[in-house]
């Protein structure tokens, strides 16, 4: 099980900061489908990122069965 706890990631470009994924906080049970669609640019991979424990997030928690993937 997956849980996201006000999980946010920002990008830095320079000194501008682009954020991808913004305080999003939600379960995902086993064996949960779950589809992820959007337009270009809007955060799709980044969560998908996170989720695989690719990637960091710039602030909360993303926890699978109980273990935090930062």
């Amino acid at each position: 099980m997956y849980t996201l706890t006000q999980v946010a990631k920002t990008y830095h470009n320079g000194s501008r900061e682009i954020p991808a994924v913004r305080d999003i906080t939600m379960d995902i049970s086993d064996g949960e489908w779950l589809a992820i669609q959007g337009r270009t640019g809007h955060g799709k991979t980044t969560l998908l990122q996170l989720l695989g424990g690719l990637d960091r997030p710039t602030a909360g928690i993303v926890n699978l069965d109980g273990h935090d993937l930062a």
